[in-house]
């Protein structure tokens, strides 16, 4: 085995070992979701695309494989994802070579401080020239405005917001049996979109305090949106 072969072996390892954590670092977004990061738990769909797209990589199908990496589910902050987005713009697999690119991604599968994901872009960040870590960072403020966590928090908001303004505003006790027992039902889909909103507020609220990469204009949209969810939910709260 040459040394560009043996690599190549060592690079492959590396990613299936990441695999293998994939259970805890994707499901992952649901042990870590529940204790730090109020995303969304990945449904069965969502799963089968996951088990798809690194089937496709195993295979060496990586065109395909980055496709849905990057379309699919980097949109829906799966971290495992965009790291293995950033592994393949740095191992030149269905995409040309590009470390600034892929330190780029790195830092953003790590922004939920998972040590393999923190330990993996500060690696890759020490070998890089300066203007490459200036041209990583530049990346990696746009891909966090589109793909970052405080911007999934904030579609997921508006989501929840929009299920309590379709709320019913009848008298349950003014309806029949049948029509009460789909109003409580309602009612709780309701509770839990409110429960959700607090929780990913008060998240959006800690990171904008940790996360000093965060431009004037963005801490400005999520102050905005702070004032509307606190209007909205006291809207909800004030009917009986």
């Amino acid at each position: 085995m040459n040394r560009e072969q043996h690599q190549d072996a060592q690079r492959g390892r590396r990613v299936v070992k990441l695999l293998l954590l994939s259970a805890y670092l994707l499901a992952g977004t649901m042990a870590i979701a529940a204790e730090s990061f109020p995303g969304p738990v990945p449904d069965r769909q969502t799963i089968k695309t996951q088990e798809k797209a690194d089937s496709l990589f195993e295979r060496g199908k990586y065109k395909r494989a980055l496709f849905i990496y990057r379309q699919e589910l980097a949109p829906l902050g799966d971290k495992f994802a965009q790291y293995m987005i950033g592994y393949m713009h740095l191992a030149d697999k269905g995409v040309d070579s590009d470390p600034a690119t892929a330190a780029a991604w790195y830092r953003l599968a790590a922004e939920r401080e998972q040590d393999a994901f923190v330990r993996e872009h500060d690696k890759l960040s020490s070998l890089l020239s300066v203007e490459q870590r200036a041209r990583a960072n530049e990346i990696y403020v746009t891909l966090r405005g589109e793909l970052g966590d405080a911007a999934l928090i904030v579609r997921l908001v508006e989501d929840d917001l929009e299920v309590l303004r379709n709320r019913s505003k009848d008298d349950p006790f003014s309806q029949d049996a049948a029509s009460r027992s789909n109003f409580d039902h309602q009612s709780s889909i309701n509770e839990q979109a409110a429960r959700r909103i607090r929780a990913r507020m008060n998240y959006l609220a800690e990171k904008l305090v940790s996360d000093d990469s965060i431009v004037e204009t963005e801490r400005h949209h999520y102050a905005e949106l702070q004032l509307r969810v606190q209007r909205e939910l006291g809207e909800f709260e004030a009917i009986p």
